[in-house]
């Protein structure tokens, strides 16, 4: 079964801001986000909805708390 670093904790931040250069913060999953009990369901409940090009990955939301940025980053799984 892969494991998201992300996910479990492994990693709490990661790569710089394209727009300030300041770490960018993970915020979770895109799928906890979908609907209200979205965050509430299983893990394999959520993962099954992914599409093709996110087959090996984790697409979690991730952003800049300094100049307010988003993006959505997927996390390889391992």
């Amino acid at each position: 079964m892969a494991m998201c670093p992300a996910c479990n904790g492994l990693i709490s931040s990661m790569r710089a801001c394209d727009g300030c250069g300041q770490s960018l913060k993970i915020y979770g999953r895109i799928y906890d986000y979908q609907d209200d009990y979205s965050a509430y369901e299983e893990y394999d409940l959520t993962n099954e909805t992914k599409s093709p090009t996110q087959e090996n990955g984790c697409p979690h939301y991730v952003g800049c708390e300094a100049c307010k940025s988003s993006y959505i980053y997927i996390f390889m799984e391992s």
